[in-house]
């Protein structure tokens, strides 16, 4: 019976709870600072630059559709493609990262506030 009892007290406890507790949370944290936080930065950019689109700024669809916007209305603006070509596009089509390749110079202007 001494034996039983001997047997029974040397068994390893398993891990304290709140460490695992504890790593789950770290877990969490670290893919909201490298998963989640940058994609919602990015979109925040996305939708100020679209807010602040006016007339005459040159711009890159997401279809890859370059022009010159003519006209801006609440949800689509109607951009000039060509010498006597306008279509209208939705301002959700218009591209950040597409518009920055393309016409670089425009971006740092508008960055810079500058009303050319």
């Amino acid at each position: 019976m001494d034996i039983i009892i001997l047997q029974q007290a040397a068994q390893p406890q398993g891990p304290n709870p709140l460490i695992n507790l504890a790593f789950f949370a770290l877990i969490i944290f670290i893919m909201y600072w490298l998963l989640i936080r940058p994609q919602m930065k990015k979109a925040k950019e996305q939708r100020k630059f679209i807010e602040n689109l006016k007339e005459g700024d040159k711009i890159v669809t997401l279809g890859g559709i370059h022009g010159e916007i003519v006209k801006l209305y609440d949800t689509t603006l109607k951009l000039r493609t060509g010498d006597n070509t306008i279509i209208t596009v939705d301002r959700a089509a218009v591209s950040l990262d597409f518009t920055k390749q393309a016409y670089p110079k425009t971006i740092e202007r508008k960055e810079k506030g500058d009303k050319k």
